[in-house]
């Protein structure tokens, strides 16, 4: 007889569904014209002999890992002075490993280390190239103001990209600047100041477009679709959304996913229900293909939120309860903010079903036992808020969820003085 599965594989099972077999291809969806002997061929062709290139690259990187693994003296800190690694290839692999460690591994600090150091590496040849050094010193400052970002160092963020900035103003506009304008427009996002990011991120996806990045010029179109539904303009939300549709590779099933998802929540806002459930549905085949749980969970949770807007409250709230409850189980500070924008989401759900007061109790105790959560005012302030206007005041609940979540992106203090992007007036 089967052992009776514990709470946390039900959640699992209602966010993320039944366990499917796995089919000959593993789950994964391709093109109607996808061909298995030309992708295969293409896969297998041999390629032609590697150029200069490939050597410099794969001999900076040898230099790279050498030079972080050093663990007696000279440190790296004092290695960088001398050859080989006083070289502009070392500093450019350290550049790529910084951006790599947040990209892919979830590492700022890791990734702000690798960043000062190829700043210095960039410093001692100013004498060599100015322009390509202070560009990789602005771009490494960028790196290391992202990561500060991430650990929620807002002080520390800023002035390096203060410091970015004053490098920047001084080179013709390229992808460096686009760097700057992206990765400043998340720290703009971050303190709730959506309105100067879609400026941001406007630029960066025209530079990055221009210089021929074309993969980050569709990130930025992903975030510029978000930040407009953020500030409940899904008019022009839906433009960079499929814009980015358009552009992206069909085997990029978790961008695919979070852009089809932001369709069906413009069309949801929209009133048009049917297509967007349309939309909603063909997500999921994308959505099937993501592994990495964190991911896959935020997916499933926007897909919920776009069921509560098209009325589908008997299935969407357990679900978000569900999704509650794993942000709950890590018990966390990093989890605590999305917990408590999905549980913001769950109470206007409830309160759209009508059961507010009723599951209040349930609704605040995931939040109340959480390290941390009442040391602040915002955890369980922003559920307290939309209590009051909704219970008290009779206020409309999508105005009050809105207002919650805003509440909740700015639980940090925003600094002023934050210098202007760099080339703008």
């Amino acid at each position: 007889m089967q052992a009776p599965l514990s709470r946390r594989e039900q959640d699992e099972i209602l966010i993320f569904g039944e366990v499917q077999e796995s089919s000959s291809t593993g789950g994964v969806w391709y093109d109607d014209e996808y061909n298995p002997e030309e992708f295969l061929e293409r896969m297998t062709r041999p390629p032609g002999p590697p150029g200069p290139e490939f050597h410099q690259k794969l001999e900076a990187e040898r230099l790279m890992w050498e030079l972080l693994s050093r663990s007696r003296t000279p440190r790296p800190e004092e290695a960088i002075r001398q050859a080989p690694y006083r070289d502009f290839h070392v500093a450019k692999a350290l550049l790529e490993q910084s951006e790599r460690s947040v990209r892919k591994f979830d590492l700022p600090e890791q990734s702000r280390d690798r960043a000062r150091l190829a700043e210095e590496i960039a410093k001692l040849l100013e004498t060599e190239d100015l322009a390509k050094s202070w560009a990789m010193q602005a771009h490494a400052r960028c790196l290391q103001a992202n990561a500060e970002r991430l650990l929620r160092h807002w002080p520390e963020a800023e002035e390096r990209f203060r410091s970015a900035q004053s490098l920047l103003v001084e080179l013709s506009e390229g992808a460096v600047h686009a760097v700057y304008y992206q990765q400043l427009a998340a720290l703009l996002e971050d303190q709730g100041r959506s309105a100067e990011a879609t400026v941001l991120l406007t630029e960066a996806e025209r530079l990055f477009r221009e210089e021929e990045i074309g993969g980050r010029a569709t990130e930025c179109l992903i975030q510029l679709g978000f930040l407009y539904l953020q500030r409940n303009d899904p008019g022009r939300a839906m433009a960079p959304l499929v814009e980015a549709e358009q552009r992206l590779p069909s085997l990029f099933f978790e961008l695919l996913s979070r852009v089809k998802l932001g369709q069906a929540m413009c069309l949801a806002a929209a009133g048009l229900q049917e297509l967007a459930r349309e939309v909603k549905a063909e997500s999921l085949r994308f959505r099937q293909c993501i592994h990495k749980s964190e991911d896959r969970v935020k997916a499933e949770w926007l897909e919920c939120r776009i069921a509560v807007h098209l009325g589908e409250l008997d299935t969407a709230i357990p679900r978000l309860e569900a999704i509650c409850r794993w942000f709950g189980w890590y018990e966390e500070p990093c989890y605590l903010g999305q917990l408590c924008l999905c549980s913001v989401d769950l109470a206007y759900a409830y309160a759209l079903a009508g059961q507010l007061l009723e599951r209040w109790p349930d609704l605040v105790r995931e939040i109340a036992r959480q390290p941390g959560a009442g040391e602040e005012v915002w955890p369980l302030g922003a559920l307290w808020r939309f209590r009051e206007a909704v219970v008290t005041q009779s206020r409309d609940p999508v105005e009050a969820a809105r207002e919650a979540a805003a509440f909740i992106y700015r639980r940090e203090k925003s600094l002023a003085g934050l210098a202007p992007p760099a080339g703008t007036s």
